[in-house]
Order: C-alpha cells, then sequence, then structure tokens
C-alpha cells in the first residue's frame, strides 16, 4: 500500500478525527474507506449508463445466437 499526503483545513481534521473515534477507526481508514464509496458510485453509475443504452439500442438478436463455426469461420 502506498502513503501519500493529503491537506485539510485544521477543523475538518479535528472533526474527522472525532467522527473516526466514535467509529472506532482511524482517520486515515476513514479517509481511505469514503475514497473507496465515492470510486465504487463512479463505477455503478457508469454500469447504470452502459445498461440503459443497451436496453435503449436498436439493436435486437431476436434469441439468435452464434453457432461455434460461424464464431471461428476464417
Amino acid at each position: 500500500m502506498r502513503n501519500i499526503t493529503l491537506s485539510f483545513p485544521d477543523d475538518v481534521i479535528k472533526r474527522g478525527r472525532d467522527y473516526a473515534r466514535r467509529r472506532g477507526i482511524s482517520l486515515n481508514a476513514l479517509v481511505r474507506d469514503a475514497l473507496r464509496r465515492e470510486i465504487e458510485r463512479e463505477d455503478q453509475d457508469a454500469t447504470g449508463v452502459l445498461l440503459d443504452l443497451m436496453a435503449s439500442s436498436g439493436g435486437r438478436s431476436g434469441g439468435w445466437l452464434w453457432s461455434r463455426d460461424e464464431l471461428y469461420d476464417r
């Protein structure tokens, strides 16, 4: 795991430490988990957009599937 340096206003650090202490975690873990959740939320949003695009596309196979021979036809 790599270390990075972040800067926050003093009041945010104090409130963050208090918040983390009440939950029995470190400030480092609090920031790491918050960043992870935000990234996961963005990934879920992107997945939702892709699923919406797929649902609204005009392409439909009508249940037709490629055969093995067609997939590997050279």
